[in-house]
């Protein structure tokens, strides 16, 4: 659902000259020092660095246990980027924050001087700290005085009983939440849960608005409203609510409520399609697709179709997508569908609708959006998204076929049907946003996102991927290294799954910061 994360708002007091508080103390921190050679590695080369994936493995198991700012003390420490993109390639990915290099001593072989130094640089924010070094930092008897109880001496790679005696000293910290859940059950739902603002199988609830002044839980009279709306216009079918009016009376109450300062989060994980702006038209709209999109259509609309039209099935697959659809053949399937609708049409989520409620956003208002969708790029943020686009050819689409295979599309081809399913009043041309906005959708234009059973459910690549390199950045991460974080973990699902080759898509808002 829809979520919001917002203080209680206090009435406005009268301005008055207060004296600013003083700065808080700086936060005690944990450091690990660490050589490179004979620690991350067993046999060094002097040309290059040259890392072993176990002693790697436990380095990035201490920091984790124990919490600790990693400090680089080996002569690599001069080229810190490539070290630290290398590391990464490991699996150690400490946050950026947490990583600094010790100063350099005219004398090079004296790293017992340049460790002291920048602990006495930072000796108030540091509470315990323990060195992993290759050499015998005790041989000189006056820095050895303070080094006593915190060196250990590596020699051929990190052991897991030099990781224990360095987290014995360190101290182990409480687990956060997200380590104690396990991703392929509870994490997955409460993310889920967090996240989707469409489920396929999960009844809408709505969010609860508060009242100015009070906390967030009193009932929105005019979102019930809305939701009674819904949940009337289904008595008479299957008694089910509409989602697509759930989610635009949801999307309704997000902005209405929104104040700058707030923060709120929008995700979608399901279907996307491409329909026609209008009957005719070449240029195509995209679309979010709820579970209920057919539910105005008669109850063998599909069947009365394909019957007619074979060879434009209306279910998506990875095998059948081949060949080219004439014009000629579109219009024929286009009556067809008209015919075989009875009046009726599609229940969709235009994007442009989406971008109209975030453009009511104040300024100052953060909103992040999550689009694990095909066609899901928000219209006119960015220079290669256009509210209307030539229509994407999937050829011939079999979905009969794609049961078969593990990973499947996130898009259906609907038969087009001679509606405009976006409201008329909506604008084609889209103005600047006045929010903060980062937009992530899974896949380009002409792509595909894909999903498959991964770690005990279906989810989409790009929700996997996404929650992943969340993680993998300690949940405060920057824009650019967080899509490389999502490309590598694509990438490596590529070699094990056919099929899924997607690029997702980050866009921003003018204001956006890339951190």
């Amino acid at each position: 659902m829809p979520c919001v994360a917002i203080g209680a708002r206090d009435e406005e007091e009268e301005e008055q000259e207060v004296s600013p508080p003083p700065p808080p103390p700086p936060a005690m921190r944990k450091v690990l020092f660490v050589d490179v050679d004979h620690v991350l590695n067993s046999t060094p080369d002097p040309r290059a660095i040259r890392l072993e994936e176990e002693p790697c493995a436990l380095l990035q198991q201490l920091l984790k246990r124990t919490g600790a700012h990693l400090v680089l003390t080996s002569h690599w420490r001069r080229h810190q980027a490539y070290l630290l993109e290398i590391l990464a390639n490991y699996g150690v990915t400490p946050p950026p924050r947490h990583v600094d290099v010790t100063p350099f001593n005219a004398d090079s072989s004296r790293r017992d001087l340049e460790i002291l130094q920048w602990l006495n640089t930072n000796r108030k924010e540091v509470s315990e700290w323990f060195v992993l070094d290759s050499s015998d930092l005790l041989r000189f008897p006056g820095p050895a005085a303070r080094l006593d109880g915190h060196v250990l001496h590596v020699n051929g790679g990190l052991s897991a009983a030099a990781a224990q005696a360095a987290e014995a000293a360190l101290g182990a910290t409480v687990e956060s939440p997200w380590e104690t859940v396990k991703m392929d059950e509870e994490l997955a739902t409460l993310m889920h849960e967090a996240l989707a603002m469409l489920g396929g199988s999960r009844q809408f609830r709505p969010p609860k608005r508060s009242a100015p002044g009070a906390p967030r839980g009193a009932t929105s009279s005019e979102f019930d409203s809305l939701m009674d709306e819904a949940k009337q216009q289904n008595l008479e079918g299957n008694q089910r609510k509409s989602f697509k009016i759930g989610v635009v009376a949801a999307l309704g109450w997000l902005v209405s409520s929104a104040r700058p300062g707030d923060h709120l989060l929008l995700a979608f994980s399901g279907y996307g399609c491409q329909h026609p702006r209008s009957p005719g038209s070449e240029k195509c709209e995209s679309y979010l697709v709820p579970s209920d999109f057919a539910d105005d259509l008669p109850e063998k609309f599909f069947q009365t179709y394909e019957a007619s039209v074979p060879s434009a099935s209306a279910r998506a697959d990875t095998q059948g997508l081949g060949g080219t659809v004439t014009a000629e053949e579109l219009r024929r399937q286009c009556e067809v569908a008209r015919v075989a609708a009875a009046g009726g049409r599609y229940r969709l989520i235009s994007m442009l609708e989406v971008h109209d409620f975030i453009s009511r956003l104040p300024k100052r208002c953060c909103v992040t959006v999550v689009m694990d969708a095909c066609y899901a790029i928000l219209p006119g943020v960015g220079a290669d998204s256009p509210a209307t686009f030539r229509k994407v050819d999937r050829g011939v689409v079999e979905y009969s076929k794609l049961w078969n295979f593990i990973s499947r599309p996130r898009f259906l081809e609907l038969p087009p049907l001679p509606v405009q399913h976006t409201p008329p009043e909506l604008p084609r041309s889209t103005n600047l946003l006045a929010c903060t906005l980062h937009c992530f959708s899974g896949c380009r234009l002409k792509e595909w996102c894909a999903e498959f059973p991964i770690e005990g459910t279906v989810q989409g690549a790009f929700s996997w991927a996404f929650l992943k390199a969340m993680a993998q950045g300690h949940f405060h991460v920057g824009i650019y290294q967080f899509q490389q974080f999502m490309a590598n973990l694509l990438l490596n699902l590529k070699t094990h799954f056919k099929h899924v080759d997607q690029q997702p898509v980050v866009q921003l808002s003018s204001d956006a910061s890339l951190q």
